[in-house]
């Protein structure tokens, strides 16, 4: 993890010169953009959100936009959201030399969220379950594509193993011992 001062001194050394501003998108993928690091830090401070386009909330897996998305679409058009930056994700990417990220939430302009981006659908799940009396815990889903060189590409995908689960333990069974 990087905090903010630390990132701060990163840029004044010259270590760290770019940031890259992410989204989840619908299919699991980071979406966003490479930031110049002293314009991040300066708008960050003026309390500037970056921003993104509402497109990349209605792709399909080939980047081609999907017919029928309530906010974003050709009949409605394509517009700009805020990408606001959780500073608790900010770390250095150790495989892009010189390089943050921070993920973002992303948000209306007028500071609402957009509902249907995944992290404000995840929290949504997640204060559904806790007002049920349930502790949600949750973990990522891995999985492995190969490829043989020789042959016409076919993908094989391993066997995965789910790591999220439910707690079916409720609050008040637990308090009392039960359940």
């Amino acid at each position: 993890m990087l905090s903010e001062q630390e990132l701060r001194e990163d840029v004044e050394a010259g270590a760290i010169d770019t940031v890259v501003v992410a989204f989840t998108d619908m299919q699991g993928r980071l979406m966003g953009k490479r930031v110049d690091a002293e314009f991040f830090l300066e708008e960050l401070e003026a309390g500037h959100p970056v921003e993104g386009c509402n497109y990349l909330l209605a792709l399909e897996m080939e980047m081609d936009p999907v017919p029928g998305y309530e906010i974003a679409g050709w009949e409605r058009g394509y517009g700009d959201f805020a990408l606001s930056p959780d500073l608790a994700s900010l770390r250095r990417i150790p495989w892009l030399e010189g390089t943050a990220l921070v993920l973002c939430d992303v948000l209306w302009h007028d500071g609402s969220p957009v509902e249907p981006s995944p992290r404000q659908v995840l929290r949504s799940q997640v204060a559904r379950a806790e007002e049920l009396g349930f502790s949600p815990m949750l973990g990522s889903e891995l999985g492995t594509s190969y490829t043989t060189a020789t042959s016409p590409p076919r993908f094989r995908t391993s066997s995965t193993t789910t790591c999220s689960r439910l707690r079916t333990t409720s609050r008040s069974s637990a308090r009392s011992g039960t359940g």
